[in-house]
């Protein structure tokens, strides 16, 4: 299974450059990078009920892209302050990036259609 994105869209030079933090790439090896998207792939194919083989759309990259730093951020704690400043964790992070994949047009439906209608069957 290979991720949406590789290693190199996310260095220098690649097509997601930027996104992740400089100083969180420098800590990072390819390997897990290239974990971290693969990771960042299968939140995304369950949140949407599918994988995309052939033609990825731009927002699915987008989405793998940004849930590299979320999956990178540390837990453990939910806000810091160092002198004037101050930082607060999302803890709703998953969710808010993988949202924007509801407006996805696959099959004539969007993803939030697709999730919400039921299918049965009469007996």
């Amino acid at each position: 299974m290979e991720a949406y994105l590789t290693a190199n869209d996310l260095k220098a030079g690649g097509e997601f450059e930027g996104v992740v933090l400089e100083e969180d790439m420098e800590q990072l090896s390819d390997k897990t990078l290239e974990n971290l998207l693969k990771t960042g792939k299968e939140l995304i194919d369950a949140y949407c009920g599918i994988s995309f083989d052939d033609k990825i759309p731009n927002m699915v990259k987008v989405v793998n892209a940004q849930l590299v730093p979320a999956l990178i951020q540390d837990d453990t704690k939910n806000s810091e302050s160092v002198d004037g400043y101050s930082y607060q964790n999302n803890l709703s992070a998953f969710s808010s990036i993988l949202s924007k994949l509801d407006f996805l047009v696959i099959g004539g439906k969007t993803i939030s259609e697709r999730k919400r209608s039921v299918r049965a069957r009469v007996i």
